[in-house]
């Protein structure tokens, strides 16, 4: 009874997303079951159109311009392209149709809905029903894997050597997005895709964006639509030219792990166009993702169009990018009928992006001297054995336990009863896995999942598979700095926390927590930079976000042959600049902690401290840096025995004395903290909220922290 083309395509996907949203989350979670708007797919297909016209002389109804839409979906993009065909040359239609019209799709509901789907506009446009043979019931990543291959029906198989021996012109559509499952007792992780001969997809994104990467964690290139721009690139790649046009996560537009993505495509393609549609929850906090973002989802969102001439009209110079951004406070309607306005590329008033030398695309707010100044820490420092040029050797990532319910906790009593409740079903599984009857089962399928007695991660998985047992020892009870001025006690254990990264020679033992300190940062898009110096073990989130830490001393993991990990270079340096033979690393170090606190630093390079680890220039003078260095390591590390701040303390005369905190609340002016029914303490000055690491104040973190809180 729908007769509007948008409106019936807005029905069935609403339906088709509701049905696995409801009835299958994890589905819905792993393969990004997420309808793509109308007038995004319109826009889309115009600008393909526009472009094959002006870079290729071509046209969608051109007979050898195949088209590919390798996450179908229920069809919409193809059934767009059908009728942009039927506008420009109806009569080309049958032959697009029938030869070069190409889709895939892993799942066997959304697979029948786009067949029925294409086929019916088929009908639409031409009068008569054909069945459509371009769609393929496979998994796009593994299309290469003969092996997978085999397991299918011979017509699909035939289907789907047909489209790889396609020279494919035409790549588009709406990857899924999602990183990785958030608890492994979820047991619903992204599919692996690697191969011995390094030709699995993420084989290719290791050997080309992880390895190009200065970041030191690039995990988020886990996200299945960085492995669709890859295996998208390789497709058009090997036929020479071509357009991919996605509409995907806008992460990779300026996140520090994405800059080997982004230096890829400069180098892969010819000209890229960016409309930048944002939508970012957590980066913008003040909109919200149901009314500001297009996709009704908390990341950002941005369509992604990149062209490859054939190297016989391009030289070998990097891309042409054009971008255009949003208001990132306009309404999701609002977008989308700017979109509708512009119809396709011809119409954007595009600025022209220069890449920086760090393959930094957007660089609003960036500083170009900040490059100049000397690297606190790099990717290269840390695996090099000879002189480096930076000031720290080795960093490292706080400890990520992927389980902090089970190994944190205030309580050190608590900590070692519920510690021991999980070595124990821990090993017992190692028990049954080893004792197994059939071997042949999968292990995600065979283990325990009860979150009363244990907790998943990936690598524990791992470790149960190479039947490592788990072993308890007062002695791997540390402390730790679990969120600023957050200390707790931490079960420190390479199998029971995830990751551990370089922290077993940094605090390889609790003696060496007397000497060593550390400078935490947080350099992340999201929040604002921030700088803690503590001296025990630190969580990854320290800060709110990923922490990496740049310790004075490194040992070897006894605890013995103490190494001071400011180098040589630097000392020499920071000797050299100021002309004084006296400076000593420790005054670097104060030095360099002081300068990450200073305010005209942390607002000038904001920009940059938000994508980068930070660089540290040379001050008009060095010494009283390093004398406010020296005082404000003291009072950040040893903040309980500072003097207290005189606080009017109210209490309730008619409760007995209680010390006991449930939960801390500020008063709506902030000049008051309600400690518990019995006391209020009041005359909190502002300044106390001008000190903040990330987006809170200090005592913001302290409430926030210090409360009583039952696991689910």
């Amino acid at each position: 009874t729908i007769d509007d083309f948008s409106q019936k395509q807005d029905f069935l996907n609403t339906v088709y997303e509701k049905f696995f949203q409801g009835f299958s989350t994890k589905v819905a979670d792993t393969h990004g079951i997420v309808y793509t708007p109308q007038p995004i797919v319109n826009f889309m297909v115009k600008s393909v159109e526009e472009i094959l016209q002006r870079e290729f002389g071509k046209s969608l109804v051109d007979k050898g311009v195949h088209i590919l839409d390798p996450f179908v979906g229920t069809g919409n993009f193809i059934m767009r392209v059908m009728r942009e065909i039927a506008e420009i040359q109806k009569s080309a239609l049958p032959h697009k149709y029938e030869h070069e019209l190409h889709c895939n799709e892993v799942m066997l509901l959304p697979y029948y809905i786009a067949s029925m789907n294409i086929e019916h506009e088929y009908f639409e446009q031409t009068g008569k029903y054909e069945a459509f043979e371009g769609i393929c019931l496979v998994d796009t990543f593994e299309m290469i894997d003969e092996q997978q291959l085999s397991l299918f029906v011979p017509e699909n198989t035939q289907r789907v050597k047909k489209q790889q021996e396609s020279p494919i012109f035409v790549i588009l559509g709406n990857p899924p997005y999602n990183t990785n499952q958030v608890d492994e007792n979820d047991n619903n992780k992204n599919r692996k895709y690697e191969r011995s001969d390094r030709q699995g997809i993420d084989n290719r994104i290791a050997d080309t964006y992880a390895k190009a990467s200065k970041a030191t964690n690039v995990n988020k290139l886990r996200d299945p639509y960085v492995k669709a721009i890859r295996w998208a690139s390789d497709r058009i790649l090997r036929d020479g030219e071509g357009i991919i046009a996605f509409v995907t996560n806008n992460g990779f537009l300026e996140q520090r792990a994405f800059d080997g993505v982004r230096q890829y495509l400069s180098q892969e393609f010819s000209s890229i166009y960016i409309v930048d549609l944002l939508g970012d929850v957590r980066k913008n906090p003040k909109i919200s993702g149901t009314t500001h973002n297009v996709f009704g989802i908390q990341v950002g969102v941005s369509i992604n169009i990149c062209v490859k001439k054939s190297l016989s009209d391009i030289p070998d110079s990097k891309a042409i990018i054009m971008y255009k951004c949003f208001n990132d406070f306009l309404r999701k309607e609002q977008k989308l009928s700017n979109l509708d306005g512009f119809e396709s590329i011809r119409n954007v008033d595009w600025e022209n992006i220069q890449p920086t030398k760090s393959n930094t695309w957007l660089t609003q707010g960036l500083e170009e001297e900040f490059e100049t100044f000397i690297s606190i820490g790099n990717k290269e420092s840390r695996s090099s054995k000879n002189s480096v040029n930076s000031i720290f050797k080795v960093y490292s990532l706080g400890v990520v336990t992927n389980r902090d319910r089970w190994v944190y906790n205030f309580n050190r009593d608590h900590l070692v009863e519920k510690v021991k409740l999980h070595i124990e079903t821990y090993n017992q599984e190692v028990s049954r896995w080893i004792h197994r009857s059939d071997q042949d089962i999968n292990l995600d399928d065979f283990v325990l999942y009860d979150e009363s007695r244990i907790s998943w991660s990936r690598d524990l998985k791992a470790d149960l598979k190479r039947a490592r047992l788990a072993e308890f020892s007062e002695y791997k009870i540390r402390r730790s700095m679990y969120r600023p001025y957050t200390s707790s006690y931490l079960f420190f254990d390479p199998i029971l926390n995830q990751d551990i990264f370089n922290n077993p020679i940094i605090f390889p033992t609790p003696n060496t927590e007397k000497e060593n300190k550390i400078i935490s940062v947080v350099c992340e898009a999201q929040v604002p930079f921030s700088s803690q110096i503590t001296n025990c073990i630190p969580c990854m989130h320290y800060g709110g976000r990923q922490t990496q830490c740049f310790p004075f001393y490194i040992y070897d993991k006894d605890g013995t042959n103490r190494q001071e990990n400011i180098t040589d270079w630097a000392l020499e340096q920071f000797q050299t600049h100021y002309q004084d033979p006296k400076i000593t690393k420790w005054d670097i170090f104060h030095y360099t902690y002081a300068l990450l606190h200073h305010p005209h630093y942390r607002d000038r390079y904001a920009a940059n401290l938000k994508r980068e680890l930070p660089r540290i220039p040379f001050a008009p003078e060095f010494h009283p840096f390093a004398t406010a260095g020296k005082r404000l390591t003291e009072i950040h590390i040893n903040y309980e025995q500072q003097p207290e701040y005189r606080l009017k303390h109210i209490e309730n005369k008619d409760l007995p004395i209680d010390w006991r905190v449930e939960k801390m609340r500020l008063s709506k002016d902030k000049t008051q903290i309600k400690y518990n029914d019995f006391l209020t303490l009041t005359g909190i000055p502002p300044e106390t909220f001008e000190y903040k690491l990330g987006n809170r104040s200090a005592l913001d973190w302290i409430i926030d922290q210090y409360q009583v809180s039952t696991d689910k």
